[in-house]
């Protein structure tokens, strides 16, 4: 998840979103400094005005944007 991380040049907060189905997700960023990983429903503003960045997965995207459309 670092290595990953490190490509996409995060250097310091960041906020993952995902639909909570990938384990993997949670598994890797778990442990990361500066990096918190919540599930699309579980996103506030708080959580979203407290990190430098923000990474969605392509269906958090999806769900996001149909929530938000309502």
């Amino acid at each position: 998840m670092r290595a990953v991380l490190s490509q996409l040049e995060i250097a310091k907060t960041v906020l993952l979103v995902d639909n909570g189905e990938n384990k993997i997700s949670l598994l890797g960023s778990r442990n990361l400094e500066g990096v918190t990983l919540v599930e699309t429903k579980d996103v506030t503003v708080y959580n979203l005005l407290g990190h430098a960045q923000v990474v969605l997965s392509e269906t958090a995207a999806k769900k996001l944007s149909e929530a938000l459309a309502k």
